[in-house]
């Protein structure tokens, strides 16, 4: 019988905790993004076939900024989310580019909130990225004109995955 109370007594009080989550963390800021290591595939003209590259990644850096948008919202299991637009700036690039959600409730969205274990999905016309706040990582994947070319003579854009870690500056 204590058993049952004592099961009782958990069960209502985690159910009062989940309604009365704190509001999670604010991830807003500029991020500075550094590739570690980068790999894929090319078509060679030359030798009329796709073959694998390795990529240079001294400059490959880019910042990444979040913004707040001041929206939170809560999901019907009682835990509430921030959302952000995200933007990746190359220094190799003048422009900014705008991340779109990648999370496939809001696919496409410029407006994103972050999933699990803080990890953002997003992506632009350069490549899908993953990043992790908890591990201050990050990977990117390109497909490329590998997936999107029949004619392999007219690719001239090489599909790859990279990683790499990204520490707050601002």
């Amino acid at each position: 019988m204590r058993l049952l109370i004592c099961l009782f007594i958990m069960l209502f009080s985690f159910q009062a905790n989940s309604e009365e989550q704190k509001a999670p963390a604010n991830h807003a800021g500029v991020y500075h993004c550094q590739v570690v290591a980068k790999s894929g595939i090319e078509y060679s003209e030359q030798l009329r076939k796709w073959q694998s590259r390795t990529y240079d990644v001294e400059s490959e850096d880019f910042l990444l900024k979040i913004t707040y948008t001041g929206r939170m919202e809560q999901n019907q299991s009682g835990f509430k989310f921030r959302f952000y637009t995200v933007g990746l700036k190359k220094f190799t690039e003048s422009e900014t580019k705008v991340c779109w959600s990648r999370f496939t409730d809001n696919w496409g969205s410029e407006d994103m909130a972050f999933g699990l274990f803080d990890t953002l999905l997003c992506g632009n016309n350069d490549a899908n990225y993953h990043f992790s706040f908890w591990t201050g990582r990050f990977t990117a994947e390109a497909s490329g004109d590998y997936m999107s070319t029949i004619m392999p003579q007219t690719a001239n854009d090489a599909a790859y995955i990279a990683a790499g870690k990204c520490q707050k500056v601002d």
